[in-house]
């Protein structure tokens, strides 16, 4: 299910993205989507480009990614305020890993096509982002 910002998941982008222009943040923010998800959905797939960047509000996720033995290996997990397919949205390529909610969950996404356009005009917001690839 997905629906507009407000409230919760507006405040958790501007936490995010602290520093970054009321222009640009108002431009992500009119093209962002509020997606809610039940346990165990899978937000996105290694291998796959993803729609967008993603921004946890609510819930929490299981972060995976196949072994050299093609097994599914935790590599890290998600909570709220965290930021996940930052390089891939960024540089428009397959994720590394998949993401599998462990709870009811609500995600922002910030379309892949709009984040790329704002990355090539505003140095604050690819610095912010810098740090998550860190």
């Amino acid at each position: 299910m997905t629906q507009n910002l407000s409230g919760e998941a507006l405040d958790a982008l501007h936490n995010a993205l602290v520093g970054v222009s009321e222009d640009t943040l108002n431009k992500l923010s009119d093209s962002a989507q509020l997606i809610e998800m039940s346990a165990k959905d899978t937000l996105y797939r290694e291998g796959i480009p993803p729609k967008g960047m993603y921004l946890i509000v609510q819930g929490k996720f299981k972060i995976i990614s196949k072994d050299i033995n093609q097994n599914d290996r935790i590599i890290r997990f998600l909570a709220k305020n965290d930021l996940a397919c930052v390089e891939a949205a960024s540089y428009n390529t397959p994720c590394s890993d998949t993401a599998i909610s462990l709870s009811k969950s609500k995600i922002v996404l910030l379309p892949g096509v709009i984040l790329r356009e704002l990355l090539v005009t505003d140095q604050t917001l690819m610095m912010r982002l810098l740090i998550y690839l860190i």
